[in-house]
């Protein structure tokens, strides 16, 4: 995550004004304005596609539950 935040932060893009990371999924979300979530899950030998689907949208819809409580009021939910 560290290496991921040093590349964001040499890109010096004008609207960033922090990154934060860790593993408190409440503490990092807290009053967040914009999140991008990506589902990184690996596909386990034996798996098939719609298994590691599976495995994704459970880690999605943690995160996008978490979102719609602490997340900035202006914040949009579009997961469903």
């Amino acid at each position: 995550m560290r290496g991921i935040a040093m590349e964001l932060e040499d890109c010096r893009f004008p609207l960033l004004k922090a990154i934060k990371y860790g593993c408190d999924m409440k503490e990092m979300l807290n009053k967040v304005d914009w999140c991008v979530m990506l589902a990184s899950m690996p596909m386990l030998p034996g798996e098939e596609r719609r298994d590691l689907i599976k495995k994704n949208t459970k880690l999605i819809k943690a995160y996008a539950d978490v979102l719609n409580e602490v997340a900035h009021s202006k914040s949009k939910d579009i997961s469903s």
